[in-house]
């Protein structure tokens, strides 16, 4: 180069290094959750505030007409964003998944598909309502293929709230669930006004800042099956 630098090539030995550790990764369970675990060590400040600050003034700018079409509520970028932001949930989890784990987050997943499709051609468990975004791609035109991006985040990080909180009283059953549902009720009651008043979905009936309490019933079934899981 002309100022003396050398340039980077694609043999270089760094790059070799990455590719090599991202080849491990995608071979080797132990190599892909200590490159997971550096990776959001790395980018805690990242994932942590500018994401969360960017999406939120994103959705709100969407909502105020201030972005274009082809940015306004668009699926993809919601449904990256929101993924980046459960890396951490993921990372911590990743060492305790084993067969038995796997099929219970299996469960989970094929649950919040039938109960968001029961509820949204229903009206049952939640209330009649509908998505006025769609959140990427929809399965049976009906509900989002990346629901469960959505939900089970939501009633894993409440459990595990729960068993932070509650010690080894934890182990109680007849305390833990219950304890459990009010934690996913307490957060649906921020975030589904939230979503209603950015136009996400809408509820037919009136209520809690658009929200009616059939929606928090739902929620009390749905993480009473979470927690049980």
């Amino acid at each position: 180069m002309a100022d003396g630098s050398e340039g980077v090539s694609e043999d270089s030995p760094g790059l070799s290094t990455d590719r090599g550790r991202l080849r491990r990764a995608f071979r080797d369970r132990d190599a892909f959750e200590h490159l997971l675990d550096r990776t959001v060590a790395n980018s805690r400040f990242t994932i942590a505030v500018v994401f969360p600050i960017t999406g939120a003034a994103l959705l709100l700018a969407s909502a105020e007409g201030l972005l274009p079409d082809p940015l306004a509520f668009d699926p993809y970028l919601v449904l990256f964003g929101v993924a980046v932001m459960r890396l951490p949930l993921i990372s911590g989890l990743a060492p305790l998944i084993d067969r038995r784990a796997a099929g219970a987050l299996s469960a989970l997943v094929a649950y919040s598909y039938v109960i968001e499709y029961v509820g949204a051609t229903t009206g049952v468990p939640y209330g009649e309502f509908s998505y006025d975004v769609p959140l990427g791609p929809m399965l049976f035109d009906t509900i989002p293929v990346g629901l469960p991006v959505f939900f089970i985040p939501l009633a894993l990080n409440s459990y595990l709230l729960c068993l932070l909180l509650l010690g080894d009283r934890a182990d109680l059953a007849a305390l833990r669930i219950p304890v459990v549902a009010a934690t996913v009720v307490a957060l649906d009651v921020v975030l589904d006004p939230a979503a209603v008043a950015l136009g996400f979905w809408s509820f037919a009936g009136s209520g809690f800042y658009g929200v009616p309490l059939s929606n928090y019933a739902g929620w009390v079934l749905s993480a009473v099956v979470a927690a049980v899981l």
